[in-house]
């Protein structure tokens, strides 16, 4: 038995999986789907376990297959529920927020001078992290553009880096550190690493050049999917960290929350 996972038209999974990647990348559509859903099985703990991956393309769309030993399969399953509503989530993100912000004439509105060479903002989804398994979330501002068309891994950025570091210090295993570093960022827009903190004539004196406070029901719909319940105490969920002044501010908004810097509290 596997598991199958309609994904969409070529249209909206190119849409949802930022594809083409790069203008270099020479991956096809279902190549780029597996990579980032592979390194999913990966950090969730099922690829060394033997589950894998496949894409396929058909009359009725896309389709992510999911199989494995009968003994994994169990495991897969809730995949055919969570990726589903993970892009569903983006979507709405992506045909309601994007375009008010184009028209608002806030999409991408201060790129840098050039040279060097700079990389227009795209869209871009959180994907090839634990999608099922994760022991933490982490919620950040906006991602590097460079992950997506120069790394293509959204954990290959300083701050993830650095976090598995601390952890590795504080005695977590090797196979738990990607559990603990499911990132989910407030803004789901590839941009260059200056642009979050940025500053000038034309630009929001608040919230900078990345327009994360259009973006609240797609932060709580992605912290509802992705933060998991405590599996020690079900009155709880598993951590979430946020990083940032803004994002701290956006989710004290979101959440009539309060806190501050280095302070830790219950909602």
């Amino acid at each position: 038995m596997t598991v199958s996972i309609p994904l969409g038209t070529e249209a909206r999974v190119s849409d949802l999986y930022s594809f083409p990647n790069s203008p270099t990348c020479v991956w096809t559509l279902a190549e780029t789907v597996k990579h980032w859903f592979d390194m999913s099985l990966d950090r969730d703990g099922l690829a060394e376990k033997g589950a894998r991956a496949s894409v396929t393309a058909g009359e009725q769309g896309y389709v992510l297959t999911l199989d494995g030993p009968d003994s994994v399969l169990g495991e897969l399953t809730p995949y055919a529920t969570r990726l589903p509503q993970f892009l569903k989530n983006g979507e709405d993100a992506l045909t309601t927020v994007v375009p008010q912000l184009k028209q608002d004439n806030l999409w991408d509105a201060h790129p840098d001078p050039e040279p060097p060479p700079y990389h227009p903002w795209r869209f871009f989804l959180p994907h090839g992290m634990a999608m099922l398994n994760q022991k933490a979330l982490l919620f950040f501002h906006y991602p590097p553009i460079r992950l997506l068309d120069t790394n293509q891994d959204y954990l290959d950025d300083p701050v993830p880096v650095r976090c598995e570091e601390l952890l590795t210090a504080n005695g977590v295993s090797a196979g738990d550190l990607p559990l603990f570093n499911t990132v989910m960022d407030a803004t789901p827009i590839g941009a260059e690493d200056d642009q979050g903190s940025k500053k000038g004539p034309g630009i929001d004196p608040t919230w900078g050049c990345i327009p994360i406070q259009y973006f609240h029901d797609y932060q709580r719909a992605q912290v509802n999917l992705l933060l998991n319940t405590s599996p020690k105490n079900p009155d709880f969920t598993v951590p979430i960290v946020v990083y940032g002044a803004h994002p701290l501010a956006t989710f004290n908004d979101i959440y009539g929350m309060t806190l501050k810097n280095n302070q830790v509290g219950v909602a």
